[in-house]
């Protein structure tokens, strides 16, 4: 999965979104989501890389791998992976408008 910044934010033109995180935490959280989601769902291994700074529109702001014996089994455990992640992982993201002013993103499920 590959997830890309979209060029609008609550039907504005931006652009780039910024990405903060609190640091040492939102690596551990991720880690403990990746180990629980492979012993959840019957999956080999997950890798997953989030964009923290500045992420310009059509870059990739987030990229998970997830090796499954079956398509079916790494479909549902990379929905419930991404759902998870946006709940739990302290990592916000600010839209930045054409006109240079920042607005909160909120993570739509």
């Amino acid at each position: 999965f590959n997830g890309r910044v979209r060029a609008t934010e609550h039907g504005e033109n931006i652009t780039l979104l910024e990405y903060e995180q609190y640091e040492g935490m939102a690596e551990t959280e991720l880690r403990n989501l990746a180990e629980n989601t492979v012993k959840r769902f019957p999956v080999h291994d997950l890798f997953c890389k989030h964009r923290v700074g500045k992420v310009k529109v059509g870059k990739t702001s987030l990229h998970v791998v997830i090796w499954s014996k079956h398509r079916q089994e790494g479909i549902n455990a990379m929905s419930w992976f991404i759902v998870e992640l946006k709940k739990r992982i302290p990592i916000w993201k600010w839209a930045i408008l054409e006109d240079g002013s920042r607005i909160p993103s909120e993570c739509a499920h």
